[in-house]
């Protein structure tokens, strides 16, 4: 069903990121729509553009994983609260600890995470798994081949990044804790 009209691609990529639970890559949008990958991109361009616009309170977040909806940072900042607070309020401080290492040194063990934290989170790592913020993104090449941890795409939503990059810097107590830990 190719379109020769950026708008009416652009409507109807729009139309699909809303309705998408998680990001859709760039081959997901084309098999959904119809559209050519060149005309897929053409109307993510033409969307992120009409969103730069001030009067919009939503942009198009762009990860390894495709392309999602998000609320801008300056919009975010203000509903945040009520929205993070759905799934940050349900997670114990013993798992935000969990979640926090995991995020500035992914990917880590298991063995690691508990020498920083100085106790057990087999229980909060398998809360966060649950929960889809956190994954198994591998193993370590050592004795018994350790499973390492990493952050989702829900952790970046959840958080309204769209990249690790994004996380805001530890202060030098913290960073040389995390540095002397590696």
């Amino acid at each position: 069903m190719s379109s020769s009209s950026p708008k009416i691609a652009s409507a109807l990529i729009e139309g699909i990121l809303l309705l998408e639970d998680d990001y859709c890559s760039l081959d997901n949008l084309v098999d959904i729509s119809g559209l050519s990958a060149e005309e897929v991109r053409q109307a993510l361009q033409l969307l992120i553009e009409r969103y730069h616009n001030e009067t919009h309170g939503i942009e198009i977040s762009h990860t390894e994983s495709g392309y999602f909806i998000v609320p801008k940072q300056s919009v975010w900042e203000v509903i945040a609260p009520a929205y993070k607070r759905r799934y940050i309020t349900s997670l114990s401080n013993a798992s935000l600890e969990t979640l926090t290492i995991i995020a500035y040194m992914q990917p880590i063990t298991r063995a690691t995470i508990e020498r920083i934290r100085g106790s057990n989170s087999e229980s909060s790592i398998r809360s966060l798994i649950k929960q889809n913020i956190i994954s198994i993104s591998g193993t370590l090449k050592a004795p018994g081949n350790p499973p390492l941890y990493s952050t989702t795409d829900h952790f970046l939503r959840l958080f309204n990044l769209s990249s690790l990059k994004e996380l805001p810097e530890l202060e030098s107590k913290d960073a040389q804790q995390f540095q002397s830990q590696k």
